[in-house]
């Protein structure tokens, strides 16, 4: 199971201005594919670690999408281990607004966006993903 942590605006290992081939070299097996028939660009899902890393036009890092198989450690707990009304909650104790929105909430000051598509009908709906801008 990957472990990514955020942590001074950034979620390790990701950095802001790290090209593919930097995070090829460092999370290793990848599929190469497109998201959309809109994407301007690629997206890699790398094997090993159930991250999904988009990139810009010129090839250096937008964000990550993080699944579940995977830890996202942030204000010291793993979202991924509580519902979506609790991570909500949980992060909003810390000093962060969050907007709902149809598919899960965003945290706008940090670049998050959970992906929880049963939060509006189910009291402890799972967290499916989690996308942070790099």
């Amino acid at each position: 199971m990957a472990n990514f942590r955020y942590h001074d605006d950034a979620v390790n290992p990701f950095k802001p201005g790290m090209t593919r081939g930097q995070l090829r070299e460092i999370l290793g097996d990848f599929n190469e594919f497109r998201k959309t028939k809109f994407s301007k660009n690629s997206t890699d899902e790398f094997l090993s670690s159930s991250v999904h890393v988009f990139y810009h036009e010129n090839g250096i890092v937008k964000g990550v999408e993080i699944f579940k198989n995977s830890e996202f450690i942030i204000f010291g707990k793993n979202l991924f281990k509580m519902s979506a009304h609790e991570a909500m909650s949980f992060i909003e104790n810390n000093g962060a607004d969050v907007s709902c929105s149809d598919v899960g909430f965003n945290v706008d000051s940090l670049g998050i966006r959970i992906y929880a598509p049963e939060m509006m009908d189910e009291e402890n709906a799972k967290i499916k993903s989690i996308y942070i801008e790099i």
